[in-house]
Order: C-alpha cells, then structure tokens, then sequence
C-alpha cells in the first residue's frame, strides 16, 4: 500500500509540471501617461499580444485585444516563466485603430508594465498602456488652460482709440463657469493674452507644445479694425506663463496673397469703439480675404494654414523664429460644387494626416439644395490628399431657426448683396440675419469620432447696434440706418462605426450607440430625438440639443470654435448668449448625451454701447495649452559581468 500511495503522489506531481497556465491584462489609451486606467481612458483593441518561452523566438502563445471588457486579452498553452511582447501594428485601416509611429508605449505605472514583461504563466494583470502624443494630457483638469480669440469695434492703429487696450485674445482655465464681463465679474477669472492694439483681429488658433508658442491667424469682421499690417499676418505669442504672456509678433506675412483690403480709416472704423461704421468692404469680403482655422502637426515642426482668399492650405515651417516662406500643398480633392465654389475653413491633424473642412456655396445664383459639407484627408507623408471625402453630406437640412417663432431655420447660399437678408434692422435693437454655412472646426474623440463646428459667415458681415451696409458715413448714427446681426451657427455628431470603420452623421438625435436627452419638439427651443431640428430630412432630431438660449429666443448659438480635452467626455463651443443676451463664451456640451454641461461668459454689450460684438460671431477657434509628453526608456537593464584572471 505504501508503494502504491508514492506513486500516485509522484504522478500528481509529474501532471502538475505540465499544467499550463493563463496569462490576462488589459490594454487601455493612457491618455495622460500615469500608467493608471482612470474610467475616461477606453480599452485598446486589435493590439498583438506575443508570450514566449525563456530562449525561444517562437510564441508559445498569442492573443489579439479586444475593446469589449476588461481584460481584454488572454493567453493560453505556455508553462513556467514568459516573456510577454505588445506589439502596435504596422498597418491599420480603422481610422483610429492603434499604429505604429502613432502610438507608442506609455509609461511605467500601476497598469502599465512596459511593452516587454516577463511574467509566469498564470499571471493576470499583465496589462499594457499606449499613449498617443497629440492626445496626451497629463494636467489636472483643475489645471488646464484654454485660450481664444475674441473682439471688440474701434480703429486700433489711431493713437487714441479706446480700444488699444480691449481684449483680443483670452486665456481662461479649462473648467471656466460663470460671468467674467464687463457687468458681472463673479465668474472664473480670465488673462489676457493679447490686446486689440497688439494683434487686432484673429480667429484660428495653433499651439506649439514643444515652443510654448501660440500662432494666430489674422481675420476680417466687420466694424472690427485690424493692425497697420493688414489681413495677411499669422502671429506668434510666447505663452511660457499662460497669465502673463509675451507680445505677439509676426511669424509670417502672406501679404496681398492673403487679399486686400482698406485701412480701418478708409472702411470708416473711428477710433471710439462706441461709435458706428459702415465698413461696406468688409461685408462684400468677410470669409474671403486673410484666414480660416490654422493647425499644428503632432511633431510640433509644421504649422498649417487655410488662405481664405486663394483658397489653398498652406504648410509653414514651425520651428523658425519667423518663417521664411509657406508651401501650397496641392489643392483639396473638388467635390463639383453646383452654382457656387469650395470654401475651406477648418483644420485638423488628428493621427498622422491633415483633416479639412469645406463647403459648397451655392454663391453663384444657386439654391440651399447646392449647400454640402466635407471633410477630407491629407496624408503628409504621400504629399497627397484621399480623394474620397471621409463624410459629406447636404445642408438643407432644417436647423433651429435663428429666433423664436421658426425665423430661418435653414442655411442660405453665400450672398455679398444686404437685400438678401432676413429683416433689415430699422433702429439700434431690429435683427436682421441670413444664416450662410462655414465648416469651421473640427474636433476627434477618443474613440475616433468626429464633432463638427458651424459657423454662419453672416457674423463676419454684421455687427451688434451698429450701421448696416447700406448706411453712408453722414447718416450712419441715425436708427433707421442701424440693426443687430444675428449669427446662427451648428454644432453636430458624428460616430465612428467600429465595425464599418467609417464616419456616420447623426440622425434623430441619435449618433451610434449615443442618444440625446434633449426633450424638444419644434424648430424653435431644445433639440433632441423629437425635435424638427437635425442634419436628416427623413429621421429629425439633434443630438447637441442646448446649443440654443432662452428656451428658443435663439435656437443656434454656435460661433464655431471646438475643443476637446481626451477623457473628458464634453465638448468646448464658442457660443453667442451663454448665460445673458448680447453676449459671448464657451459652452460645454456631453458628448453621450448632447446635454450642456457648463456656461462660461466673457462679454457682455446689452446694458452699454462698448462696441463689442453682441451675437454677431463674437469668438473664434479654442484651444488647449497642452504639453510635450515626457521621455522614458526601457524595457529592461541589465549587466554582464565578465571576471578575468591573468
């Protein structure tokens, strides 16, 4: 019996040594390089896992992950000891799939063991985090900064202006909320970045993580002077300290190839803000001349820029001082506008490739059936664009109407002529509006998807208790000559299809696996899955159902910058009417339910004639003062000692 009983334990133990174990983790984006999976940070799919066996270069298992659940991966058929390799694929065909030279491994934490782990066989929590630069944030929400450009009325080149000293530029923390204008200052404080006098007006914003650099691109609104430069200028700001930042400069100057146009003296701008203008140039080529959104490659060395007047994307050299020149990539792909030309504005560089953003017109006698949207895709590396558009789509779609009662809830053709307009003003408070598309900002998700900022070029045209166009300089001050513009921008959802890998445009409120929690029901107030309000003629709705003010007074308020801080799960609009009328800010919206989720204002015109810009376009492009992720190296350090003996 006792032989009988030393076998069976000698044969539990042989059967032991060659039970092989499972090896599991978890492979997630890190967005801010901790090497902690915070909730905001998404499962990481279609990541090669590879374990092997102490001496071999062949697997002795394999794995594939997942974006399901957490782990998502497992391992089986290997015993003992293991070296475990993640591998980022060469080659992807989803468009935010992970990829090498893209992404790269994150830093050694909690979950994040490095790319290369030696692990047992039955180990779990073999986790990996991979990080990609341009999305990287490694500040506290509390502590990150955005910035954006806003206005004010008033030739700044007279010495004796009262707007030198206006704010042009504004930099303001992240979770901003509340009023911090020139009536209500009990919100969260905002610096000035740059006043009116230093770089007059502007509009697309690109920083340069590695430079602390901000650049700047000249625009043209009307009633709003520009510097003795004219409209072809990118500026440079040193933003070492955000709430103290250094004077702007000229980083390049287009010159005429950027357009013309006349003095601030000679578009009859006076030097008192609170006094009117005609400024009739700046209707005929606002959106036309000078420059659209600008932005920044994710190595920090190419600044990009839309010329509005050529209607070329240029690519500038980033890590000069000043630039000595500008390249014309080759033009976008032509999407054969009928009755009307391209108009590009926004820009995007999102994974390795140049997103734009462009519009037909239907300027040239056309109808809202010749209004479309696109975005294409430019590939640095190749020099060339993908000819076929990432999404594109119509835009005679019904929107929210521009005021209560269901007053133009559409976009119009581009029209340089004021008979055009809805409502023609007739004293200082008579709106008048004729809503006219701009695709003007583009922002990605972490899971890929895009949102898309509108702006309505009519609040480049107008202004705010100001002379209409048609007014001359003698009888500018009387009110019949004089109205309010009204802006009537968009902000919609897309959703990235994992399984199609390919864009699709919200529709009934509805983006994907993402519903709104808007309750409205009509063309005019709150959007949401009921409403009439949508980008689909046959399935209505709006996902972003609260970019509206006052339950409908205004049911779009979107002036078209976009942000969006990875993780963060809201996205950042410069909006008209954010907490009082004649005002602006920023609003943040949820990008799971279309909700707002904070207001933040920075002006205010309704009380006092200060010249400021009322709903007429009154801020631009926004943008992170993000940072340069630092450097680690790995995976493991060893010695080889050698004894000699002579």
């Amino acid at each position: 019996m006792k032989k009988i009983k030393l076998l069976s334990i000698i044969s539990i133990c042989i059967f032991s040594w060659n039970v092989y174990g499972q090896i599991s983790g978890t492979v997630f984006r890190d967005f801010n390089g901790d090497g902690i999976k915070q909730s905001g940070e998404p499962l990481m799919g279609n990541i090669i896992v590879k374990a092997f066996a102490p001496g071999s270069s062949i697997p002795c298992g394999s794995a594939i992950t997942t974006a399901i659940s957490s782990p998502n991966y497992s391992i089986s058929g290997c015993s003992g000891n293991v070296r475990i390799e993640f591998e980022i694929p060469s080659t992807n065909t989803y468009p935010n799939g992970p990829l090498t030279g893209i992404d790269f491994s994150s830093f050694i934490g909690t979950n994040n063991g490095s790319s290369v782990q030696f692990v047992s066989s039955n180990q779990t929590n073999v986790d990996f985090g991979i990080f990609y630069p341009n999305g990287f944030s490694n500040q506290s929400v509390n502590n990150i900064k955005l910035t954006v450009p806003t206005y004010n009325s008033g030739d700044i080149t007279d010495p004796g202006s009262n707007a030198i000293n206006d704010k042009a530029i504004i930099t303001f923390p992240y979770l901003a909320n509340g009023r911090e204008d020139q009536i209500d200052q009990s919100g969260t404080d905002n610096f000035t970045t740059a006043t009116a006098g230093e770089i007059g007006s502007t509009w697309g914003l690109a920083y340069q993580k590695d430079q602390k650099r901000l650049f700047a691109s000249t625009l043209l609104k009307r009633h709003v002077g520009l510097t003795t430069n004219g409209v072809g200028i990118i500026w440079k700001i040193d933003m070492n300290d955000p709430t103290n930042a250094g004077t702007p400069s000229i980083f390049y100057d287009f010159g005429s190839l950027a357009g013309t146009i006349g003095s601030n003296a000679s578009r009859d701008i006076p030097a008192d803000k609170t006094k009117n203008s005609v400024d009739a140039e700046a209707f005929t080529k606002a959106g036309k001349v000078g420059f659209g959104d600008i932005e920044i490659s994710d190595d920090n060395k190419k600044l990009y820029v839309v010329n509005l007047n050529d209607r070329k994307v240029y690519s500038l050299d980033a890590t000069a001082t000043t630039a000595s020149s500008a390249t014309a990539l080759p033009n976008y792909p032509d999407p054969g506008c009928a009755n009307g030309v391209t108009r590009p504005w926004a820009l995007k560089y999102w994974r390795g490739k140049l997103y734009l953003g462009v519009i037909c017109d239907a300027s040239n006698g056309g109808t809202r059936s010749n209004l479309s949207a696109y975005v294409y895709a430019f590939n640095p590396t190749s020099n060339a664009w993908i000819t076929t558009p990432i999404i594109n789509f119509p835009l005679d779609y019904n929107k929210g109407s521009v005021w209560i009662g269901g007053a133009a809830p559409y976009w119009n053709p581009w029209t340089d002529n004021f008979n055009d307009f809805e409502y023609k003003g007739g004293d200082f408070y008579n709106p008048f509006y004729h809503p006219q598309p701009v695709l003007s900002d583009i922002e990605f998700d972490e899971e890929g998807s895009m949102h898309l900022a509108f702006l309505d070029r009519s609040g480049f045209q107008t202004g705010n208790r100001n002379a209409l166009p048609t007014a001359t300089p003698s009888n500018k001050e009387l009110a019949i000559n004089n109205g309010n513009g009204i802006s009537s921008g968009d902000i919609l959802r897309t959703y990235l299809n994992p399984t199609t890998g390919l864009y699709e445009l919200e529709e009934d409120g509805k983006a994907g696996i993402y519903t709104s929690s808007g309750t409205g029901t009509d063309i005019s107030g709150y959007g949401g899955v009921n409403s009439i309000q949508g980008p689909s003629k046959n399935n209505p709705g709006e996902f972003y159902w609260d970019d509206q003010v006052n339950n409908g007074w205004h049911s779009e308020i979107s002036v078209g910058g976009l942000v969006y801080v990875p993780g963060q799960k809201e996205i950042v609009l410069s909006v008209f009417d954010p907490i009082t009328l004649d005002a602006g800010g920023v609003e943040s919206f949820s990008i799971i339910d279309g909700s707002s989720t904070r207001r933040y204002q920075t002006y205010y015109g309704a009380a006092v004639d200060e010249g400021g810009p009322g709903k007429a376009n009154g801020m631009g492009d926004i943008e992170i003062l993000g940072d340069v992720p630092s450097i680690e190296i790995g995976n493991r350090v060893w010695i080889d000692t050698i004894s000699m003996q002579i």
